[in-house]
C-alpha cells in the first residue's frame, strides 16, 4: 500500500508523489505521521517541515499554515507557503 500526496500552495503545486510511503506531517497539535490506510483527519498546520518518504528516499519542504486533508489512500496539504 502507498499513499498519493499532493502539496499545493496560493500560487502553484508544490509537490506530487503517486506512491509515497509515509508524510510526516507539521500538525497544530504537534508533528502527525501519515501511514496508508491512515484515519481520515482534516487539520491546520503550523509552521514546520514536512517529509514524503518513498522507500530510501525522502522529499523535504517549509511549510507555514494552511490545512492538511488525511485520508485512507491520499494526502492533500493545502498550505499557506511552501517551499523546498
Amino acid at each position: 500500500m502507498t499513499i498519493h500526496v499532493e502539496l499545493v500552495s496560493q500560487e502553484r503545486k508544490v509537490f506530487e508523489e503517486e506512491a509515497a510511503d509515509m508524510v510526516l506531517v507539521p500538525a497544530a497539535e504537534g508533528q502527525m505521521g501519515v501511514l496508508p490506510r491512515h484515519a481520515p483527519v482534516l487539520t491546520t498546520l503550523s509552521f514546520g517541515e514536512l517529509v514524503v518518504k518513498k522507500g530510501n528516499a525522502e522529499e523535504r519542504f517549509a511549510i507555514y499554515g494552511g490545512v492538511v486533508d488525511v485520508r485512507p489512500g491520499k494526502v492533500v496539504v493545502l498550505a499557506d507557503l511552501a517551499e523546498s
